[in-house]
């Protein structure tokens, strides 16, 4: 009977530290970027609505000449893509390849998005 307590506490203990939502991205003056930039929002819902956006698009950020970037990527594995690279009003600054943006110029890559049904990582 003495179990049954320690029990009890050992699985409140493990579920209060699994966590599906990752902790929001604070940068560009806001709390959480994929709420608070309208531009950004708007893409996330857009991703959602086509298969492809939910099955291969993913959104990374990163650090590129001292100021936070937005990347929207993809993992297809038949497509030949361009990734285009947005400061935080959403303007375009440029692509990410061997005639725009260097990948070793962006710093601190994190990917900040992707469907639940996303083919482009190990499920965690």
């Amino acid at each position: 009977m003495k179990k049954a307590p320690l029990l009890l506490l050992f699985f409140l203990i493990i579920l209060a530290s699994c966590s599906e939502d990752p902790q929001p991205l604070q940068a560009c003056n806001t709390d959480n970027v994929l709420v608070d930039l309208p531009w950004l929002a708007e893409l996330v819902t857009e991703l959602n609505k086509s298969d492809f956006g939910r099955k291969y698009s993913y959104i990374s950020t990163g650090i590129y000449m001292g100021q936070t970037i937005f990347s929207l990527q993809n993992c297809c594995p038949f497509c030949n893509s361009v990734t285009p690279i947005f400061d935080c009003s959403g303007n375009n600054l440029g692509f990410l390849g061997s005639q725009g943006i260097e990948s070793d110029e962006i710093t601190n890559w994190k990917v900040i998005w992707k469907s639940t049904e996303s083919t482009c990582f190990p499920k965690d």
